[in-house]
C-alpha cells in the first residue's frame, strides 16, 4: 500500500484500490479487481505517486503503469516504471528500463530532459561500530538499479530527489539544475533489508530496516559525511519535515531532530497490527495507512490526535479508460496495401473464381473508386465480371462493381486515414513491433476490402493487373497491383 496528499485530500492505494479521503468523506476512486491488486492487506508498497490537485500515477496489478485524475479516468503510459516521484505540477522522477537497465528520468512528463544511470562511483560512509552488523559488514557489489518490484524508490522535495536501493544498499542524491547525481553512498544491507531516503537542504536522511525489526535512520550531508544516527525498532515510514525526521516506529509516531535526539508524539498499536505502515505529511498533519486502516494524525492544541478515516459509502464506478483520438488526415488520398495480410500468389484452378485485394487509406477523404483490371491475363485467361467492396464506413457496408471491359466505379465515401503517432519508445527498439504497432492506429474505416470475381478460360500464366484510383483525383494517390495469375 502507499499513501500521498494534494493539498486537500488524502490518497491511499492499497488492497481496496484506490481512495480519496478528506475530512470525513471517503471515497472509492478505483477498484481493486479493476487495478488487478491482491487482497492480501500485508502488500508491499506499490508505485504510486499524487500529483499536486490530485490524481497521480500507480502502477497496477499487471505491472502496467496509468495515469489517473480525480474522478479515476485513467490514462495507461507506455512506459515501465519502477519508482515514481512527483517533484511538482509538470515534472516527476521516474525510474524505467531504457535497453538493458533501469535510468532514472527527471522532468517534464513525457519530456524529461535529464537522465540518471546507475552510479559508477559509490562512496562507503563512516560506518559506526556495533550498529546493527558486527565487525563484517554486508556490503552488496551490485552495479545497477534493482528491477525487483517495491525494492526501488524515489522521494522528491526541496526541488531534489533521493533515491533508495533495498537490494543495492545504494542511496543517491540529485539536485535540480545538475546533470548527475550529486552524492551516492553504498550502506550495508542484508536479504529482506528495506531502505529508503528523503532529500533534505543540506542533504539526505534515510531508513534502514533489517529483517528481524531491527533498524537506523541515518543523517548525511551533501558530500556523504554521516552526521548523526538513530537506531530504531520496527521502522516502516519516514519523511522530512524541514527540520526533523518523522517516522513510525514499534507503533508510535515519532519525532527525530539530528543532534538534538527523538521525540513521541503519540503511540496507537493499531499503526501496525494490520500490515507494515506508511506515513505522508497531510497539511498541518499527516496522514497513515496500515493494511485497510488509514489514519488522519493532526494536532489540537498541545497534543497529538488520531481519527480514522472512514471507509468508502459506495464502492468506486467502473473504470474508465481513457482514449486518444488520432487526427485525420487531410491532401490528396493515398492507397496502399495492407500490410497486415499476408498477399499469396495469385494461383487459381480452370472455372469461377475470386482474387482477394485488401486496401487501406493512409491519405485524405475521397468521393469514390475507379477500378481497371488489365493485362495480359485478362480475356485469355481471366475474365473479370464484378468486383465486391467492403469498407465499415459505407451503409450498406458491401458495394457491387460490375465491370464493363474490366472497368467499374463507384461512388462511395473513402474515409481519410490518421497521422500515426511517434511510436513508444518501449516498443520502437524493436523494428518488426514499431511496425505492427503503427498498423494497429489505424481505425477500421481506412481499411478497404476488394473481391475480384470472374471465371478462368483455360490454362497457362501471365500477368494481370489492377489500378485502384480515386474519385476526381486521376491517378494520384492510386494502387497499382500488378502480379502473374496462374490458372492450372
Amino acid at each position: 500500500m502507499n499513501v500521498g496528499h494534494d493539498g486537500e485530500r488524502a490518497w491511499i492505494f492499497g488492497p481496496r484500490g484506490v481512495l480519496s479521503a478528506r475530512g470525513a468523506r471517503t471515497n472509492a476512486v478505483l477498484g481493486a479487481k479493476a487495478l488487478g491488486l491482491s487482497e492480501d492487506p500485508w502488500t508491499t508498497h506499490g508505485v504510486f505517486a499524487i500529483k499536486p490537485g490530485g490524481g497521480g500515477y500507480l502502477v497496477d496489478g499487471n505491472g502496467a503503469l496509468l495515469a489517473f485524475d480525480a474522478e479515476g479516468t485513467v490514462t495507461p503510459v507506455d512506459r515501465r516504471a519502477y519508482a515514481i516521484a512527483v517533484i511538482d505540477v509538470e515534472r516527476w522522477a521516474i525510474a524505467t528500463r531504457e535497453s538493458r537497465e533501469v535510468v532514472v528520468r527527471v522532468g517534464l512528463f513525457g519530456a524529461e530532459s535529464v537522465r540518471l544511470r546507475s552510479p559508477r562511483d559509490i562512496a562507503k560512509p563512516d560506518w559506526p561500530s556495533a550498529v546493527l552488523f558486527g565487525d563484517e559488514l554486508p556490503y552488496t557489489r551490485r552495479k545497477r538499479f534493482s528491477e525487483n518490484p517495491g525494492r526501488l524508490r524515489v522521494r522528491a522535495d526541496h526541488d531534489a530527489l533521493a533515491l533508495a536501493d533495498s537490494d543495492s544498499g545504494l542511496i543517491a542524491l540529485w539536485r535540480d539544475g545538475e546533470m548527475d547525481w550529486r552524492l551516492a553512498l553504498r550502506v550495508p544491507v542484508m536479504d529482506g533489508s528495506e531502505l529508503e531516503a528523503h532529500p533534505t537542504a543540506d542533504g539526505v536522511v534515510a531508513r534502514l530496516r533489517l529483517a528481524d525489526g531491527t533498524g537506523v535512520l541515518l543523517d548525511f550531508d551533501d558530500e556523504g559525511k554521516l552526521r548523526d544516527v538513530l537506531e530504531t525498532r520496527r521502522s516502516c515510514a519516514l519523511f522530512w519535515d524541514g527540520s526533523g525526521v518523522v517516522h513510525l516506529t514499534d507503533s508510535a509516531l515519532r519525532r527525530w531532530t539530528p543532534s538534538q535526539g527523538d521525540e513521541e508524539l503519540l503511540s496507537n498499536e493499531a499503526f501496525l497490527e494490520s500490515g507494515p505502515a506508511t506515513l505522508a505529511p497531510a497539511g498541518d498533519g499527516f496522514v497513515a495507512v496500515s493494511g485497510r486502516r488509514a489514519w488522519w494524525i493532526r494536532r489540537d492544541d498541545a497534543a497529538w490526535r488520531v481519527e480514522e478515516i472512514a471507509d468508502p459509502t459506495a464502492a468506486a464506478d467502473p473504470m474508465v479508460v481513457a482514449t486518444t483520438e488520432l487526427k485525420r488526415q487531410k491532401g490528396e488520398p493515398h492507397l496502399q496495401l495492407d500490410a497486415t495480410v499476408e498477399h499469396g500468389k495469385w494461383e487459381v484452378p480452370l472455372g469461377p473464381v475470386a482474387l482477394e485485394l485488401p486496401l487501406v487509406n493512409m491519405g485524405g477523404p475521397a468521393a469514390g473508386l475507379t477500378i481497371e483490371v488489365s493485362g495480359p491475363a485478362r480475356g485469355s485467361l481471366f475474365e473479370p465480371a464484378r468486383i465486391v467492396a467492403r469498407c465499415s464506413a459505407w451503409e450498406p457496408q458491401e458495394a457491387i462493381i460490375e465491370l464493363k471491359g474490366g472497368c467499374g466505379s463507384v461512388e462511395r465515401p473513402i474515409t481519410a486515414g490518421v497521422e500515426i503517432p511517434e511510436v513508444p519508445k518501449a516498443i520502437a527498439r524493436k523494428k518488426s513491433d514499431a511496425k505492427a504497432w503503427r498498423w494497429e492506429q489505424i481505425p477500421q474505416d481506412a481499411y478497404i476490402h476488394l473481391r475480384v470475381e470472374g471465371e478462368t478460360k483455360k490454362k497457362g500464366t501471365g500477368l494481370l493487373t489492377v489500378r485502384i484510383s480515386l474519385s476526381d483525383h486521376g491517378r494520384h494517390g492510386s494502387l497499382l497491383r500488378g502480379q502473374s495469375l496462374t490458372v492450372a
